[in-house]
């Protein structure tokens, strides 16, 4: 017997369905997994009023300001993080985003209705319950959705796609697809201190490209075939510091956050109580050293008042400033594995 739900429904349900649970896997895990105080928007919470004329309205837009195609050049499909699309560009690709990712630049292409589907299915996974989910009406989406994003890679001719994760519908339905019509898929990370090697995950596309040798080098460490690991550098990283600041006035410390969604295949719940731990035990060494006061900053996905219920508020000060400005300011960064450090560098 499978040991998690989501596994269970895959194996008793045919061949069909076990394809289209498999691609939802991550968004019916939220609704399990996803839940409590700590989480700033768990997905057990109230459903999210939906405004559809707005759904009309942005298509409309990107209808009339999106940009033309460039004859003759490379077409991607690519929803990167960063501004890996801009630096594409000006290699000399014509990039586009996915029905998925729309952003300010309408550097957009979609059909109406590929467009208002994929907003009928953020909504549902936002809104509706588990139980709708796996529901015939539902998955009856997921079918007309691979079916019309396949017509429509196809009509539009693109030579590869590149996504920053590969566990979320989306994204896995995409790389599907563009396998099914034998182009290549490529993963480009989001994030620079990569902690999570299950072979599955971050697994998936032809290729991984990562910002650095030493991020490639751990992926295959882990088992990941070396062939398909890419370097790309990375436009703020690539600059070593020459000196670093170190004192104890400006201490900015970091949540050891926790899982919203575990992205992984086996899902497991976190001890919440670790995460007080690791502050607690901060608290006391920072002390010890005489220092009276520091600024404490959850990851964007976490609830500060979760936190302020169990730690002492007149030693962490909630830090409120952007993000870079807080570093700027800060002389010492306290945290767990995250990119943030290379950011504090």
């Amino acid at each position: 017997m499978q040991d998690n739900l989501v596994d269970y429904l895959i194996e008793n349900s045919d061949k069909k369905v076990s394809y289209y649970l498999n691609l939802i896997r991550y968004e019916l895990s939220g609704k399990i997994y996803s839940f409590g105080e700590h989480i700033k928007h768990p997905k057990e919470g109230a459903p999210k009023h939906a405004f559809i004329w707005k759904d009309y309205t942005e298509f409309i837009a990107i209808y009339f300001l999106k940009k033309k195609n460039k004859p003759g050049k490379k077409k991607i499909l690519s929803s990167a993080y960063s501004k890996w699309n801009r630096h594409l560009e000006c290699l000399g690709y014509d990039v586009y985003r996915p029905p998925w990712n729309l952003s300010r630049d309408f550097k957009i292409e979609s059909s109406a209705e590929l467009y208002l589907l994929t907003k009928k299915i953020k909504r549902c996974f936002n809104n509706c319950n588990f139980n709708y989910l796996i529901s015939s009406n539902f998955l009856l989406l997921v079918e007309r959705y691979h079916s019309l994003f396949k017509e429509f890679c196809t009509t539009n001719s693109y030579d590869a796609l590149i996504v920053p994760n590969d566990v979320g519908f989306f994204e896995k339905l995409a790389i599907n697809v563009f396998k099914e019509l034998g182009k290549p898929g490529f993963f480009w990370a989001h994030g620079g201190v990569p902690n999570i090697y299950d072979g599955k995950m971050d697994n998936r596309t032809d290729f991984s490209i990562q910002w650095g040798q030493q991020q490639a080098d751990a992926y295959i460490k882990m088992g990941f075939d070396s062939s398909k690991m890419l370097v790309s550098g990375h436009p703020i990283y690539n600059k070593c510091p020459q000196n670093l600041k170190f004192e104890l006035d400006e201490i900015l410390v970091l949540t050891k956050s926790l899982n919203n969604t575990c992205p992984l295949d086996k899902p497991h719940l976190e001890d919440r109580g670790n995460a007080i731990m690791y502050l607690l035990s901060i608290q006391k060494v920072l002390q010890n050293l005489g220092v009276k006061k520091v600024r404490l900053r959850p990851h964007p996905a976490e609830n500060y008042n979760w936190y302020a219920k169990f730690i002492d508020c007149l030693f962490f000060e909630q830090d409120k400033s952007d993000f870079t400005h807080s570093l700027k300011k800060s002389t010492l960064v306290i945290g767990p594995i995250s990119t943030s450090f290379i950011d504090a560098l």
